[in-house]
Protein backbone atom coordinates (compact mmCIF):
# COMPACT_ATOMS: atom_id res chain seq x y z
CA UNK A 1 0.00 0.00 0.00
CA UNK A 2 1.73 3.38 -0.84
CA UNK A 3 2.00 5.96 1.70
CA UNK A 4 1.96 9.53 1.17
CA UNK A 5 3.94 12.83 2.89
CA UNK A 6 2.69 15.71 2.38
CA UNK A 7 5.17 19.21 2.98
CA UNK A 8 4.52 22.33 1.98
CA UNK A 9 2.15 20.59 -1.07
CA UNK A 10 4.44 18.21 -1.78
CA UNK A 11 3.21 15.08 -2.60
CA UNK A 12 6.12 12.15 -1.55
CA UNK A 13 5.39 8.86 -3.21
CA UNK A 14 6.16 5.78 -1.22
CA UNK A 15 5.34 2.29 -3.13
CA UNK A 16 5.94 -1.11 -3.06
CA UNK A 17 9.19 -2.66 -5.19
CA UNK A 18 6.35 -5.52 -6.24
CA UNK A 19 4.03 -1.99 -7.98
CA UNK A 20 6.80 -0.30 -9.21
CA UNK A 21 10.33 -2.07 -10.15
CA UNK A 22 10.41 -4.98 -12.46
CA UNK A 23 12.83 -8.26 -11.95
CA UNK A 24 16.11 -6.60 -12.49
CA UNK A 25 15.33 -3.80 -10.19
CA UNK A 26 14.93 -1.36 -12.87
CA UNK A 27 12.24 1.42 -13.13
CA UNK A 28 9.29 0.20 -14.97
CA UNK A 29 8.44 2.44 -18.02
CA UNK A 30 4.69 2.89 -16.96
CA UNK A 31 4.87 3.07 -12.99
CA UNK A 32 7.96 4.95 -11.35
CA UNK A 33 8.64 4.99 -7.89
CA UNK A 34 9.06 8.41 -6.51
CA UNK A 35 10.16 7.33 -3.04
CA UNK A 36 12.17 4.78 -1.45
CA UNK A 37 11.21 5.49 2.03
CA UNK A 38 9.56 2.28 4.09
CA UNK A 39 6.95 2.43 6.13
CA UNK A 40 8.89 2.37 9.10
CA UNK A 41 10.46 5.20 8.39
CA UNK A 42 7.70 7.30 8.76
CA UNK A 43 6.27 7.97 11.94
CA UNK A 44 3.26 9.68 13.13
CA UNK A 45 2.78 13.09 13.39
CA UNK A 46 6.22 13.68 11.17
CA UNK A 47 7.76 13.28 14.40
CA UNK A 48 10.86 10.58 14.37
CA UNK A 49 11.99 8.76 17.89
CA UNK A 50 15.01 6.65 18.90
CA UNK A 51 14.97 3.29 20.20
CA UNK A 52 14.92 4.74 23.37
CA UNK A 53 11.66 6.34 22.59
CA UNK A 54 13.33 9.77 23.21
CA UNK A 55 12.58 12.44 20.26
CA UNK A 56 14.95 12.77 17.81
CA UNK A 57 16.00 16.12 15.98
CA UNK A 58 17.17 14.40 12.99
CA UNK A 59 12.85 15.29 11.55
CA UNK A 60 14.35 18.08 9.12
CA UNK A 61 16.96 15.56 7.67
CA UNK A 62 14.83 12.64 6.89
CA UNK A 63 13.12 15.02 5.19
CA UNK A 64 15.89 16.38 3.41
CA UNK A 65 16.81 13.19 2.97
CA UNK A 66 13.45 11.93 1.08
CA UNK A 67 13.59 15.16 -0.78
CA UNK A 68 17.17 14.30 -2.08
CA UNK A 69 15.56 10.52 -3.09
CA UNK A 70 12.83 12.10 -4.90
CA UNK A 71 15.08 14.53 -6.22
CA UNK A 72 17.44 11.64 -7.88
CA UNK A 73 14.15 9.69 -8.84
CA UNK A 74 12.62 12.53 -10.68
CA UNK A 75 15.89 13.26 -12.87
CA UNK A 76 16.16 9.60 -13.97
CA UNK A 77 12.82 9.23 -14.16
CA UNK A 78 13.46 12.38 -16.68
CA UNK A 79 16.02 10.42 -18.77
CA UNK A 80 14.35 7.60 -19.01
CA UNK A 81 10.69 8.44 -20.53
CA UNK A 82 12.27 9.20 -24.50
CA UNK A 83 10.01 7.00 -26.40
CA UNK A 84 6.81 7.00 -24.29
CA UNK A 85 3.52 7.00 -26.12
CA UNK A 86 1.18 7.73 -22.57
CA UNK A 87 1.38 9.83 -19.61
CA UNK A 88 3.02 7.87 -16.62
CA UNK A 89 0.25 6.59 -13.85
CA UNK A 90 2.17 8.84 -11.21
CA UNK A 91 2.27 11.68 -13.39
CA UNK A 92 -1.71 11.35 -14.62
CA UNK A 93 -2.99 13.62 -11.21
CA UNK A 94 -0.61 16.46 -12.18
CA UNK A 95 -2.82 19.66 -12.94
CA UNK A 96 -1.77 21.13 -16.52
CA UNK A 97 -0.87 24.26 -15.09
CA UNK A 98 2.50 22.43 -15.35
CA UNK A 99 2.66 22.42 -19.41
CA UNK A 100 5.26 24.96 -20.97
CA UNK A 101 3.74 27.62 -22.82
CA UNK A 102 5.50 25.86 -26.32
CA UNK A 103 4.45 22.76 -25.15
CA UNK A 104 0.17 24.09 -25.15
CA UNK A 105 1.74 25.72 -28.87
CA UNK A 106 2.48 22.60 -29.97
CA UNK A 107 -0.56 20.92 -28.96
CA UNK A 108 -2.48 23.60 -30.94
CA UNK A 109 -0.65 22.62 -33.97
CA UNK A 110 -2.45 18.83 -33.67
CA UNK A 111 -5.87 20.50 -32.38
CA UNK A 112 -6.70 23.31 -34.08
CA UNK A 113 -6.78 22.59 -37.87
CA UNK A 114 -10.99 22.08 -38.00
CA UNK A 115 -12.03 18.26 -39.04
CA UNK A 116 -14.96 17.27 -39.78
CA UNK A 117 -14.38 13.65 -39.04
CA UNK A 118 -16.72 12.75 -35.97
CA UNK A 119 -16.13 10.24 -33.43
CA UNK A 120 -17.83 7.36 -32.45
CA UNK A 121 -19.36 8.99 -29.40
CA UNK A 122 -19.99 11.77 -31.95
CA UNK A 123 -17.61 14.19 -31.08
CA UNK A 124 -15.20 15.98 -33.70
CA UNK A 125 -11.81 15.60 -32.79
CA UNK A 126 -10.32 18.81 -32.81
CA UNK A 127 -9.95 21.69 -30.37
CA UNK A 128 -14.03 21.81 -30.71
CA UNK A 129 -14.07 18.18 -29.56
CA UNK A 130 -11.96 18.84 -26.36
CA UNK A 131 -13.71 21.89 -25.60
CA UNK A 132 -17.21 19.80 -25.78
CA UNK A 133 -15.45 16.76 -23.84
CA UNK A 134 -14.74 19.27 -21.41
CA UNK A 135 -18.13 21.06 -21.17
CA UNK A 136 -17.47 24.62 -22.03
CA UNK A 137 -20.15 26.78 -22.97
CA UNK A 138 -21.79 26.88 -26.22
CA UNK A 139 -21.33 30.73 -26.44
CA UNK A 140 -17.36 29.77 -25.96
CA UNK A 141 -17.19 27.56 -28.15
CA UNK A 142 -18.96 29.34 -30.90
CA UNK A 143 -16.74 31.83 -30.70
CA UNK A 144 -13.56 29.76 -30.55
CA UNK A 145 -14.51 28.32 -34.02
CA UNK A 146 -15.28 31.95 -36.10
CA UNK A 147 -12.39 33.65 -34.59
CA UNK A 148 -10.16 34.87 -37.01
CA UNK A 149 -7.23 36.32 -35.95
CA UNK A 150 -4.39 34.58 -34.92
CA UNK A 151 -4.79 32.99 -31.83
CA UNK A 152 -3.83 29.30 -30.24
CA UNK A 153 -7.41 27.79 -30.10
CA UNK A 154 -6.56 24.70 -28.51
CA UNK A 155 -4.49 27.45 -25.42
CA UNK A 156 -7.26 29.03 -25.13
CA UNK A 157 -9.76 26.16 -24.72
CA UNK A 158 -7.08 24.24 -22.15
CA UNK A 159 -7.03 27.62 -20.33
CA UNK A 160 -10.75 27.90 -20.09
CA UNK A 161 -10.46 24.38 -18.44
CA UNK A 162 -8.22 25.10 -15.52
CA UNK A 163 -10.76 27.91 -14.09
CA UNK A 164 -12.97 24.77 -13.37
CA UNK A 165 -13.25 23.19 -10.37
CA UNK A 166 -15.61 20.52 -11.51
CA UNK A 167 -14.98 17.19 -13.08
CA UNK A 168 -13.50 16.73 -15.52
CA UNK A 169 -10.31 18.19 -13.62
CA UNK A 170 -7.83 19.87 -15.78
CA UNK A 171 -4.96 16.73 -15.08
CA UNK A 172 -2.81 15.11 -17.96
CA UNK A 173 -4.23 12.09 -16.85
CA UNK A 174 -7.84 13.53 -17.86
CA UNK A 175 -5.94 15.54 -21.46
CA UNK A 176 -4.90 11.34 -22.25
CA UNK A 177 -8.32 9.82 -21.54
CA UNK A 178 -9.59 12.91 -23.60
CA UNK A 179 -7.50 12.07 -26.89
CA UNK A 180 -8.04 8.48 -26.25
CA UNK A 181 -11.97 8.80 -26.60
CA UNK A 182 -11.33 11.79 -29.55
CA UNK A 183 -8.90 9.09 -31.12
CA UNK A 184 -6.35 11.09 -31.23
CA UNK A 185 -3.30 8.53 -30.51
CA UNK A 186 -1.23 10.65 -32.68
CA UNK A 187 -1.44 13.34 -30.41
CA UNK A 188 -0.61 11.06 -27.32
CA UNK A 189 2.67 9.64 -29.45
CA UNK A 190 3.86 12.94 -30.20
CA UNK A 191 3.40 14.80 -26.83
CA UNK A 192 3.54 12.32 -24.31
CA UNK A 193 7.08 13.00 -23.69
CA UNK A 194 7.19 16.60 -23.67
CA UNK A 195 3.90 16.85 -21.37
CA UNK A 196 5.59 14.26 -18.66
CA UNK A 197 9.14 16.28 -19.03
CA UNK A 198 7.17 19.03 -18.16
CA UNK A 199 5.70 17.51 -15.00
CA UNK A 200 8.51 16.52 -13.73
CA UNK A 201 10.04 19.79 -14.22
CA UNK A 202 7.09 21.03 -12.18
CA UNK A 203 7.55 18.62 -9.16
CA UNK A 204 11.39 19.64 -8.91
CA UNK A 205 10.42 23.22 -8.81
CA UNK A 206 8.72 22.29 -6.16
CA UNK A 207 10.95 20.16 -4.08
CA UNK A 208 13.43 23.27 -4.50
CA UNK A 209 11.47 25.48 -3.04
CA UNK A 210 9.93 23.60 -0.35
CA UNK A 211 14.01 22.27 0.74
CA UNK A 212 14.76 25.89 1.03
CA UNK A 213 11.82 26.75 3.31
CA UNK A 214 10.81 29.31 0.91
CA UNK A 215 7.69 31.22 0.80
CA UNK A 216 5.98 29.56 -2.32
CA UNK A 217 4.14 33.04 -3.03
CA UNK A 218 7.59 35.43 -3.33
CA UNK A 219 8.28 33.50 -6.57
CA UNK A 220 5.26 32.69 -7.33
CA UNK A 221 4.30 35.46 -10.38
CA UNK A 222 0.63 33.63 -11.33
CA UNK A 223 -1.29 36.40 -9.66
CA UNK A 224 0.30 38.84 -11.88
CA UNK A 225 -2.39 39.24 -14.75
CA UNK A 226 -1.48 43.21 -15.52
CA UNK A 227 1.50 45.15 -16.81
CA UNK A 228 0.71 47.40 -13.51
CA UNK A 229 0.43 44.00 -10.98
CA UNK A 230 4.35 43.68 -12.66
CA UNK A 231 5.82 47.02 -12.11
CA UNK A 232 4.12 48.21 -9.11
CA UNK A 233 4.52 44.11 -7.43
CA UNK A 234 0.79 44.21 -6.03
CA UNK A 235 -2.42 43.52 -7.57
CA UNK A 236 -4.19 46.42 -9.06
CA UNK A 237 -7.06 47.64 -8.93
CA UNK A 238 -9.25 49.77 -12.05
CA UNK A 239 -11.57 52.01 -12.14
CA UNK A 240 -13.63 49.87 -15.01
CA UNK A 241 -12.44 47.94 -18.30
CA UNK A 242 -12.90 49.94 -21.53
CA UNK A 243 -13.38 47.94 -24.43
CA UNK A 244 -13.45 49.62 -27.88
CA UNK A 245 -12.67 48.68 -31.26
CA UNK A 246 -8.53 49.94 -32.51
CA UNK A 247 -9.93 52.18 -34.38
CA UNK A 248 -11.62 54.06 -31.71
CA UNK A 249 -7.91 54.32 -29.35
CA UNK A 250 -7.97 58.40 -29.65
CA UNK A 251 -11.80 58.73 -27.99
CA UNK A 252 -10.50 55.98 -25.12
CA UNK A 253 -7.42 58.04 -24.63
CA UNK A 254 -9.28 60.82 -24.27
CA UNK A 255 -11.65 59.61 -21.95
CA UNK A 256 -8.83 58.20 -19.71
CA UNK A 257 -6.73 61.47 -19.76
CA UNK A 258 -10.17 63.14 -18.14
CA UNK A 259 -10.60 61.19 -15.04
CA UNK A 260 -6.95 60.69 -14.42
CA UNK A 261 -6.86 64.97 -14.45
CA UNK A 262 -9.78 64.83 -12.72
CA UNK A 263 -9.20 62.19 -10.20
CA UNK A 264 -5.78 60.75 -9.68
CA UNK A 265 -6.81 57.46 -8.40
CA UNK A 266 -8.45 56.77 -11.51
CA UNK A 267 -7.43 53.66 -13.44
CA UNK A 268 -8.95 52.01 -16.66
CA UNK A 269 -8.46 48.24 -17.71
CA UNK A 270 -7.44 48.49 -21.47
CA UNK A 271 -7.09 44.51 -22.57
CA UNK A 272 -5.23 45.68 -25.92
CA UNK A 273 -2.14 47.37 -24.02
CA UNK A 274 -2.70 45.97 -20.13
CA UNK A 275 -2.36 42.49 -20.01
CA UNK A 276 0.61 40.56 -19.37
CA UNK A 277 2.62 39.28 -22.09
CA UNK A 278 2.47 35.49 -22.01
CA UNK A 279 -1.49 35.57 -20.18
CA UNK A 280 -4.46 34.19 -22.28
CA UNK A 281 -6.46 37.04 -23.86
CA UNK A 282 -10.37 35.28 -23.27
CA UNK A 283 -9.77 34.71 -19.24
CA UNK A 284 -7.54 36.84 -17.99
CA UNK A 285 -9.73 39.42 -18.85
CA UNK A 286 -12.48 37.96 -18.05
CA UNK A 287 -10.88 37.34 -14.53
CA UNK A 288 -9.54 41.21 -14.47
CA UNK A 289 -13.13 42.50 -15.11
CA UNK A 290 -14.63 40.50 -12.29
CA UNK A 291 -11.71 40.68 -9.55
CA UNK A 292 -9.92 43.88 -10.09
CA UNK A 293 -12.76 46.04 -12.06
CA UNK A 294 -15.69 45.56 -9.58
CA UNK A 295 -17.57 43.75 -12.99
CA UNK A 296 -17.79 47.54 -14.60
CA UNK A 297 -17.17 47.80 -18.18
CA UNK A 298 -17.91 50.75 -20.57
CA UNK A 299 -18.59 50.07 -24.50
CA UNK A 300 -17.39 52.85 -27.09
CA UNK A 301 -20.41 51.64 -29.23
CA UNK A 302 -19.29 52.69 -32.76
CA UNK A 303 -19.68 51.40 -36.37
CA UNK A 304 -16.39 49.83 -35.67
CA UNK A 305 -17.43 48.07 -33.00
CA UNK A 306 -20.28 47.00 -34.43
CA UNK A 307 -17.80 45.63 -37.90
CA UNK A 308 -15.51 44.14 -35.31
CA UNK A 309 -16.36 39.94 -34.14
CA UNK A 310 -13.53 40.21 -31.25
CA UNK A 311 -15.75 43.85 -29.91
CA UNK A 312 -19.44 41.81 -30.51
CA UNK A 313 -17.97 38.85 -28.50
CA UNK A 314 -16.91 40.56 -25.70
CA UNK A 315 -20.37 42.24 -25.25
CA UNK A 316 -21.68 38.72 -24.71
CA UNK A 317 -18.56 37.21 -22.71
CA UNK A 318 -19.07 40.08 -19.91
CA UNK A 319 -22.62 39.44 -19.70
CA UNK A 320 -22.58 35.49 -19.76
CA UNK A 321 -20.00 35.84 -16.92
CA UNK A 322 -21.68 37.99 -14.16
CA UNK A 323 -21.38 41.77 -15.06
CA UNK A 324 -24.67 43.07 -15.23
CA UNK A 325 -26.63 44.95 -12.42
CA UNK A 326 -25.83 48.53 -14.06
CA UNK A 327 -22.08 47.44 -14.34
CA UNK A 328 -22.36 47.45 -17.88
CA UNK A 329 -22.27 50.94 -19.53
CA UNK A 330 -22.85 51.85 -23.27
CA UNK A 331 -20.94 54.92 -24.52
CA UNK A 332 -22.86 55.30 -27.53
CA UNK A 333 -20.48 57.30 -30.55
CA UNK A 334 -22.92 56.52 -33.09
CA UNK A 335 -26.69 57.04 -33.33
CA UNK A 336 -26.81 53.61 -35.03
CA UNK A 337 -28.84 51.77 -32.57
CA UNK A 338 -30.32 48.77 -34.82
CA UNK A 339 -26.95 46.96 -34.34
CA UNK A 340 -26.69 46.83 -31.05
CA UNK A 341 -26.19 43.15 -29.48
CA UNK A 342 -28.80 42.22 -27.53
CA UNK A 343 -27.54 42.50 -24.26
CA UNK A 344 -27.10 46.21 -24.54
CA UNK A 345 -30.91 46.59 -25.65
CA UNK A 346 -32.63 49.00 -23.34
CA UNK A 347 -29.44 49.76 -21.51
CA UNK A 348 -29.53 53.39 -20.37
CA UNK A 349 -25.84 54.47 -21.57
CA UNK A 350 -24.30 57.75 -22.71
CA UNK A 351 -25.32 59.41 -26.12
CA UNK A 352 -22.18 61.28 -27.00
CA UNK A 353 -23.41 61.83 -30.45
CA UNK A 354 -25.93 64.44 -28.96
CA UNK A 355 -23.29 67.61 -29.07
CA UNK A 356 -25.64 69.64 -26.99
CA UNK A 357 -25.43 67.25 -23.75
CA UNK A 358 -21.71 66.23 -23.94
CA UNK A 359 -20.54 68.05 -21.04
CA UNK A 360 -23.21 66.22 -19.07
CA UNK A 361 -22.08 62.97 -20.29
CA UNK A 362 -18.75 63.01 -18.55
CA UNK A 363 -20.29 63.71 -15.95
CA UNK A 364 -22.67 60.86 -15.85
CA UNK A 365 -19.73 58.67 -16.85
CA UNK A 366 -17.96 59.71 -13.65
CA UNK A 367 -21.29 59.05 -11.37
CA UNK A 368 -21.56 55.63 -12.95
CA UNK A 369 -18.66 54.77 -12.50
CA UNK A 370 -17.29 56.32 -9.19
CA UNK A 371 -20.48 56.39 -7.08
CA UNK A 372 -20.14 52.67 -5.34
CA UNK A 373 -16.21 53.97 -4.98
CA UNK A 374 -16.01 57.43 -3.08
CA UNK A 375 -18.46 59.19 -1.01
CA UNK A 376 -20.83 62.09 -2.61
CA UNK A 377 -18.77 64.54 -1.26
CA UNK A 378 -15.45 63.35 -3.19
CA UNK A 379 -18.14 62.53 -6.07
CA UNK A 380 -18.95 66.40 -6.45
CA UNK A 381 -15.24 66.96 -6.31
CA UNK A 382 -14.70 65.18 -9.12
CA UNK A 383 -17.35 66.42 -11.02
CA UNK A 384 -16.46 69.64 -10.69
CA UNK A 385 -13.04 68.94 -11.43
CA UNK A 386 -14.48 67.45 -14.90
CA UNK A 387 -16.29 70.79 -15.46
CA UNK A 388 -13.49 73.15 -15.22
CA UNK A 389 -11.45 70.90 -17.42
CA UNK A 390 -13.89 70.76 -20.20
CA UNK A 391 -14.10 74.62 -19.80
CA UNK A 392 -10.65 75.70 -20.63
CA UNK A 393 -10.55 73.40 -23.81
CA UNK A 394 -13.81 72.68 -25.00
CA UNK A 395 -13.06 72.22 -28.27
CA UNK A 396 -10.87 68.95 -26.78
CA UNK A 397 -12.77 67.56 -24.69
CA UNK A 398 -16.41 68.24 -26.36
CA UNK A 399 -15.34 66.65 -29.60
CA UNK A 400 -16.68 64.17 -32.32
CA UNK A 401 -15.19 61.03 -31.82
CA UNK A 402 -11.26 61.42 -33.15
CA UNK A 403 -9.88 59.24 -35.84
CA UNK A 404 -6.67 58.89 -37.46
CA UNK A 405 -6.20 60.26 -40.77
CA UNK A 406 -5.75 57.20 -42.67
CA UNK A 407 -8.34 55.13 -40.95
CA UNK A 408 -10.45 53.28 -43.11
CA UNK A 409 -14.20 53.32 -43.17
CA UNK A 410 -16.18 51.05 -41.26
CA UNK A 411 -17.41 47.19 -42.82
CA UNK A 412 -20.76 45.66 -42.50
CA UNK A 413 -22.07 45.20 -38.98
CA UNK A 414 -20.81 42.08 -37.78
CA UNK A 415 -23.80 39.20 -37.61
CA UNK A 416 -23.72 37.56 -33.53
CA UNK A 417 -25.32 34.98 -32.58
CA UNK A 418 -26.25 35.80 -29.07
CA UNK A 419 -25.91 33.31 -26.28
CA UNK A 420 -28.72 31.40 -25.10
CA UNK A 421 -29.41 33.19 -21.73
CA UNK A 422 -29.64 36.77 -23.72
CA UNK A 423 -32.53 35.72 -25.19
CA UNK A 424 -36.22 37.45 -24.18
CA UNK A 425 -38.42 35.55 -23.31
CA UNK A 426 -41.92 35.80 -25.52
CA UNK A 427 -44.37 38.39 -24.24
CA UNK A 428 -48.00 37.51 -24.12
CA UNK A 429 -48.49 39.45 -27.15
CA UNK A 430 -46.10 36.61 -29.37
CA UNK A 431 -47.89 34.00 -27.63
CA UNK A 432 -51.15 35.43 -28.98
CA UNK A 433 -49.82 35.70 -32.51
CA UNK A 434 -48.22 32.79 -32.80
CA UNK A 435 -52.06 31.23 -31.70
CA UNK A 436 -53.43 32.76 -34.18
CA UNK A 437 -50.83 31.87 -36.89
CA UNK A 438 -51.44 28.45 -36.15
CA UNK A 439 -55.25 28.62 -36.16
CA UNK A 440 -54.68 30.53 -39.94
CA UNK A 441 -52.44 27.94 -41.15
CA UNK A 442 -54.94 25.18 -40.03
CA UNK A 443 -57.83 26.69 -41.66
CA UNK A 444 -56.26 27.58 -44.81
CA UNK A 445 -54.88 23.91 -44.88
CA UNK A 446 -58.53 22.48 -44.22
CA UNK A 447 -60.26 24.81 -47.39
CA UNK A 448 -57.25 23.28 -49.71
CA UNK A 449 -58.30 19.59 -48.71
CA UNK A 450 -62.00 20.67 -49.36
CA UNK A 451 -60.88 21.84 -52.92
CA UNK A 452 -58.50 18.98 -53.52
CA UNK A 453 -61.18 16.78 -53.08
CA UNK A 454 -64.08 18.03 -55.07
CA UNK A 455 -61.58 18.54 -57.99
CA UNK A 456 -60.56 14.57 -57.49
CA UNK A 457 -64.52 14.16 -57.67
CA UNK A 458 -65.48 15.90 -60.61
CA UNK A 459 -62.24 14.26 -62.13
CA UNK A 460 -63.64 10.68 -61.90
CA UNK A 461 -67.22 12.13 -62.83
CA UNK A 462 -65.13 13.48 -66.18
CA UNK A 463 -64.09 10.38 -66.99
CA UNK A 464 -66.85 7.55 -66.78
CA UNK A 465 -68.60 10.31 -69.40
CA UNK A 466 -66.17 9.96 -71.69
CA UNK A 467 -65.72 6.56 -71.47
CA UNK A 468 -69.62 5.49 -72.28
CA UNK A 469 -70.29 4.60 -68.60
CA UNK A 470 -72.21 6.94 -67.29
CA UNK A 471 -73.83 6.94 -63.40
CA UNK A 472 -77.19 8.16 -65.00
CA UNK A 473 -77.58 5.63 -67.56
CA UNK A 474 -80.26 2.67 -66.55
CA UNK A 475 -80.92 -0.58 -68.50
CA UNK A 476 -84.92 0.20 -67.07
CA UNK A 477 -85.08 3.36 -69.85
CA UNK A 478 -84.27 2.76 -73.36
CA UNK A 479 -82.51 5.47 -75.00
CA UNK A 480 -84.20 8.16 -76.54
CA UNK A 481 -83.36 8.68 -80.03
CA UNK A 482 -82.10 12.05 -80.78
CA UNK A 483 -82.33 14.45 -83.14
CA UNK A 484 -79.76 16.82 -84.87
CA UNK A 485 -79.04 20.12 -83.22
CA UNK A 486 -77.84 22.89 -85.34
CA UNK A 487 -78.17 24.15 -89.42
CA UNK A 488 -79.27 21.58 -91.77
CA UNK A 489 -75.50 20.98 -93.01
CA UNK A 490 -74.06 17.96 -93.26
CA UNK A 491 -72.38 18.21 -90.84
CA UNK A 492 -72.63 15.30 -88.07
CA UNK A 493 -74.33 15.57 -85.30
CA UNK A 494 -72.72 15.17 -81.82
CA UNK A 495 -74.91 13.45 -80.39
CA UNK A 496 -75.78 9.47 -81.22
CA UNK A 497 -78.36 7.43 -79.43
CA UNK A 498 -78.91 10.01 -77.02
CA UNK A 499 -75.63 9.93 -76.15
CA UNK A 500 -72.36 12.20 -76.53
CA UNK A 501 -69.91 10.92 -79.67
CA UNK A 502 -66.38 10.86 -78.08
CA UNK A 503 -65.63 11.65 -81.18
CA UNK A 504 -66.57 15.06 -81.70
CA UNK A 505 -66.90 15.93 -77.76
CA UNK A 506 -64.87 18.88 -78.37
CA UNK A 507 -67.49 20.71 -80.54
CA UNK A 508 -70.24 20.27 -76.77
CA UNK A 509 -67.77 20.85 -74.24
CA UNK A 510 -70.77 23.30 -72.92
CA UNK A 511 -73.05 20.72 -72.81
CA UNK A 512 -70.76 18.01 -70.55
CA UNK A 513 -70.54 20.78 -68.38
Amino acid sequence: MATYIENDSVDIVEASNSDNMNNAGELDSDKFELSKATEGDVICNNTPETAGGAPSNSGDDMLAEIRTNVRSQLEELKERIEGMTEIPDLLKDISLKCLEMSTLQYLSYHLDPESDIMTEGDKLKDYRGLAEWIGLENIFIRYISKANYAIHKTSEVVSKWLTRTEEPLPTLGNLQRCLKELERIDVLEDMSVKMAKDAVNWKLTELEASAGNANRTSGDTSWQLTRHDVVTGEKTMYTACLLYADEDELMAQLIIKVFKEAYEKALFFNPNFDLKAGKFVLDTTAAVITERCDHKVVFLLSEYFYASEICQFAVNYAAAHGTGNGNLIPFHLTRNIKDIPNVLTGITGIRWFRKSTRKHAWSCLAECLLCEKIDSKKLSEVSENITKLVDRDKEQYLQDPPYDEDVAPPGDPFPVVEPEMASPLPTKEDIENQILQSEQEILAKSKTEKWKLLKRVKQKIVEKVFKGSSPFRSSSYPPVEMKSVGNNNNKASPFVNGFVDTTNASSVGCAVF
